[in-house]
């Protein structure tokens, strides 16, 4: 609910971020370094697939699932086409519903 003066979307009290943008860069520039170090030709087996499976968490998205399952059956194909009863009255739906 809106309530005058309230400090929704404010900044907020937490303060700065404790990695500022040098440090990030720096450890960007490091893990960069190191990356480049590794010889691949050297590595065994094992090791390509240890690095290629962590590499790839943060390379790929990670797997959304969305469930669409429908509980009722749904016929694939219709053979008649749909029956449409139409009533006058209320008098002729209450017979109509007395006789089914």
């Amino acid at each position: 609910m809106f309530k005058p003066k309230n400090t929704y979307g404010s900044r907020t009290k937490r303060g700065v971020a404790k990695l500022d943008q040098k440090l990030k860069a720096k450890l960007k520039n490091i893990t960069q370094e190191i990356l480049d170090s590794i010889n691949v030709e050297e590595l065994t087996r094992t090791q390509k697939v240890q690095l290629l499976k962590t590499s790839l968490a943060y390379l790929l998205p990670k797997e959304y699932i969305n469930d669409t399952y429908i509980n009722e059956d749904v016929p694939l194909f219709v053979d008649e086409p749909p029956v449409v009863i139409a009533f006058d009255n209320v008098e002729q739906r209450k017979l109509y519903d007395a006789a089914t």
